[in-house]
């Protein structure tokens, strides 16, 4: 068993993995000053490029490549242990998709320990049993639009028929500041670690993001299917619909429709029976 640490001062208790082997913590082997997210000091290390960045599996062996994805694929579902100067330190999957394949505005984030905990705290209660899915009623200038983007992303291609609505003060801020963000994050990922995605023409969708086929399927491959949409500022506009992930953003600037009552209706739209 490992840690318990308590979040939200002391309402929920997460339990962290129990620390692996030394060799298996990242920067062990480095001075403790060096001790710090990608660093370069490092020697012989595989899983990242000089630059700090994902490699290039095209250039690998195929014996290497299949160890290297892998291994992230592993990193990416149950975490990573690192040393941060000097503290064994756990960062959960969710945080390493974040820190490791998303980029946004073509660059990766810096690792920052307050962030640390708030991913502790999604991933202690997108496990629980008791969560079908999640409602997210966010502020303003809250710091965690970044974190809202990965999380959408996150959601879509973690199951079959994963779906994401997002909701601003006004639609073309949603399109705006998360669907579009959603997008260009998503295609830019490495494509081993995502699902194709529809595209008119070869052109960058920006209406959607939906990981289907236009073509009929003979075998069964079949592509994920979630979509992520923008819907208008109205309290029932997802009414009917299905998801498993709801952003409701900046609801302090709502003017003309109460958050509430959208609240409400959104809520019964997180139901996916047999998903958890």
């Amino acid at each position: 068993m490992g840690q318990i640490l308590s979040l939200m001062e002391g309402l929920y208790q997460y339990e962290i993995p129990s620390m692996p082997p030394e060799r298996d913590i990242w920067y062990f082997d480095v001075p403790k000053k060096d001790q710090y997210w990608k660093t370069p000091a490092a020697e012989k290390f595989k899983w990242l490029d000089p630059r700090g960045d994902i490699r290039n599996v095209k250039q690998m062996t195929e014996r290497d490549r299949m160890e290297y994805i892998e291994y992230w694929r592993d990193k990416w579902e149950n975490g990573l242990w690192i040393m941060v100067n000097g503290e064994p330190t756990y960062l959960t999957g969710g945080h390493v998709d974040h820190l490791v394949f998303n980029k946004f505005k073509s660059r990766n984030l810096i690792y920052m320990d307050a962030q640390r905990l708030r991913m502790y705290f999604r991933d202690l209660t997108n496990r629980a049993v008791e969560c079908d899915g999640r409602l997210w009623a966010k502020g303003r200038r809250v710091g965690i639009t970044t974190e809202q983007v990965s999380e959408n992303i996150r959601v879509l291609i973690s199951d079959y028929s994963n779906n994401v609505a997002l909701q601003s003060d006004i639609l073309e801020k949603t399109k705006s500041t998360l669907l579009s963000k959603i997008i260009d994050t998503y295609i830019r990922r490495p494509e081993w670690m995502r699902e194709k995605y529809y595209s008119s023409n070869g052109k960058v969708p920006r209406a959607s993001l939906e990981l289907i086929d236009v073509t009929v399927r003979s075998d069964d491959d079949y592509p994920l299917g979630g979509t992520a949409r923008a819907f208008p500022t109205t309290s029932k506009a997802c009414d009917g619909e299905e998801f498993m992930l709801d952003t409701m953003d900046e609801v302090s600037k709502w003017v003309y429709v109460s958050p509430a009552e959208t609240f409400e209706v959104n809520k019964k739209t997180i139901i996916n029976p047999g998903k958890r």
